[in-house]
């Protein structure tokens, strides 16, 4: 009987942490895997925020563009899921707040 333990390779997936610090050291390709990790949570909090997939999809694009903006600010070791979160829920503050004005009646 053959032992396929030793065949058998287990791939491990770097951790949001340091695809982040790649990435802050523009790694492009650190960013499509950050983006492929991180998108759907949080897409999927910013669906529970708004209730409305059109606008949760418009704020996550809005909050990855901020996330690119903001990535000399990040300080290398913290969770980014938390840090991406927080960039997140802002963002769809923004956007409420843009919302809001524009229904204003003058």
């Amino acid at each position: 009987m053959r032992d396929t333990s030793a065949d058998t390779l287990v791939k491990v997936e770097p951790s949001l942490e340091s695809l982040m610090a790649a990435y802050t050291a523009d790694d492009a390709e650190a960013f499509r895997e950050l983006h492929r990790r991180l998108a759907p949570k949080l897409y999927s909090y910013l669906l529970r925020l708004s209730r409305d997939p059109a606008l949760a999809e418009d704020v996550l694009q809005a909050t990855f563009a901020k996330l690119h903006r903001a990535r000399a600010t990040y300080l290398p070791g913290a969770k980014v899921l938390p840090w991406a979160m927080v960039i997140a829920r802002r963002t769809f503050l923004d956007e409420c707040r843009g919302l809001a004005a524009q229904r204003e009646v003058l």
